[in-house]
């Protein structure tokens, strides 16, 4: 990783405690900062288990995760969910399932519990 990026991150996310659960927002400021990073959603291999995550990566495939402090071990392996997935925006308060918009769920109940 760059001096560049590394300082960012430690400006920005200096913590474990400021980076925990801010991937989504801090890899948009990244961009933002960093035009030539691109955003990845995906799953974040974290000791034996897989985290829903967001990271950058740069034009020659570097991931830029900033991130990747906020847990006491460090990713071990990074899936990118392909870019035309949908991101569910919560889960149904009656029967737990993921809400999509584009299949109608509202903010709190899927259709079938409307």
């Amino acid at each position: 990783m760059t001096n560049e990026y590394q300082t960012w991150i430690e400006k920005h996310y200096p913590t474990r405690e400021l980076a925990h659960l801010r991937c989504k927002e801090a890899t948009i400021a990244m961009v933002a900062e960093f035009p030539e990073l691109r955003r990845v959603r995906g799953y974040a291999l974290i000791g034996l288990s897989f985290r829903a995550h967001w990271w950058c990566v740069t034009p020659d495939g570097m991931i830029v995760d900033p991130t990747a402090h906020q847990w006491a071990l460090l990713p071990l392996q990074y899936d990118a969910l392909p870019e035309d997935i949908e991101e569910p925006h919560g889960k149904c308060y009656e029967c737990g399932t993921l809400l999509f918009r584009s299949k109608g769920d509202d903010s709190y109940y899927c259709m079938e519990c409307k």
